[in-house]
């Protein structure tokens, strides 16, 4: 999932808040990645990734990928949901974003059920940005 600490400074969290626990949704556990994990060979329990990253004006961007073979299955707005209600309590954190391609339907679909709305472009040409305020 995430590790908070680095981005605690960024939003101006002291660390004893910054460090993020588990969340759980339905049968699935957010984990947070640690340095070990990113350097282990082999994790049998990855069904995805989701993270996220401060930027200006207290929005706070997340993003997410599901492997192939769990795709379709309500793992991605399943995460995203838990992160996103997670993250508009966080002090300093006004809304969350992500951004698509417009030709991903299944990624706007993940944003519009998380409740994030169309808002304009995205930073790479060709993409679009979703928000939700909290």
């Amino acid at each position: 999932m995430i590790d908070f600490l680095q981005w605690g400074a960024a939003l101006g969290l002291q660390a004893r808040t910054a460090r993020v626990a588990d969340l759980k949704v339905g049968g699935l556990r957010l984990v947070a990645i640690t340095s070990e994990m990113l350097v282990a060979e082999h994790n049998s329990d990855a069904v995805g990734a989701i993270g996220g990253f401060p930027r200006a004006q207290g929005d706070v961007e997340i993003g997410y990928s599901t492997l192939p073979a769990f795709q379709r299955r309500g793992y991605a707005t399943a995460s995203a949901q838990t992160l996103v209600e997670w993250l508009l309590t966080v002090e300093g954190v006004e809304s969350v974003s992500a951004q698509t391609y417009p030709r991903l339907p299944e990624s706007i679909k993940v944003m519009e059920r998380c409740g994030m709305s169309y808002v304009g472009e995205g930073d790479d040409a060709g993409t679009v940005r979703y928000r939700r305020m909290r």
